[in-house]
């Protein structure tokens, strides 16, 4: 485990120390795929599909079978997706410009996309309104979102630690009091790791200070 940073707390025996997950498993969601082309050096997304049915995932896209937005893929010494930037005027998302201008190096890779089925059910009623059509393609672009992400490494984890120490005040070792992996994005993973500090420093009995 590579170490990122350490948060400290009023404990100054207590820390959240945050890494690197290097075991991380990709992104999954029940509703929404990413298909992207079988034969590109690295996995792009969720669904390895042929030409054919891309083109196909396309053509339902646009009869309305399928809510979806297309994806372009980075791939140089790492990789990483997305779904791009939408045109002003676009509301069906389909002509979203490449965000990553390099002609050698990026390009299309296919579509993400759920049944419009389930986005009906999850954000409309008999038909998307163009609000809740923006609402779907938001979901849509969190769940690319992440995938990068994964791609990128950028998957973290933390523990909150107690520090033991000798007479002198010197650490000499260290026991591990909660940990969590699997989270996307260092931010979040902040966030998270400082909650969890706070919860365990709040837990921790008072000492009571004689007179």
């Amino acid at each position: 485990m590579y170490k990122v940073k350490e948060l400290a707390s009023s404990n100054p025996d207590i820390v959240a120390v945050i890494h690197y997950d290097d075991d991380a498993e990709p992104p999954e969601s029940d509703i929404v795929k990413i298909a992207y082309r079988g034969s590109a050096r690295t996995t792009l997304g969720s669904q390895p599909c042929t030409d054919d049915e891309l083109d196909q995932i396309g053509q339902d896209i646009e009869a309305g079978v399928l809510v979806g937005v297309p994806v372009w893929a980075y791939v140089h010494s790492g990789s990483t997706i997305s779904t791009g930037t939408k045109l002003r005027g676009d509301t069906k998302a389909r002509l979203r410009e490449n965000p990553y201008h390099c002609g050698w190096d990026s390009g299309r890779s296919g579509w993400a996309y759920m049944t419009a089925k389930d986005a009906l059910k999850e954000w409309g009623n008999k038909r998307l309104s163009p609000q809740q059509r923006d609402k779907v393609h938001h979901y849509i672009d969190g769940v690319v979102e992440a995938f990068a992400m994964y791609l990128r490494g950028e998957v973290y984890g933390f523990t909150i630690d107690r520090i033991e120490r000798d007479e002198a005040g010197d650490e000499i070792g260290r026991d591990q009091l909660d940990s969590c992996w699997g989270i996307f994005g260092e931010e979040y993973a902040t966030e998270e790791a400082q909650s969890a500090l706070d919860c365990e420093v709040a837990a921790e009995p008072q000492l009571e200070l004689g007179l």
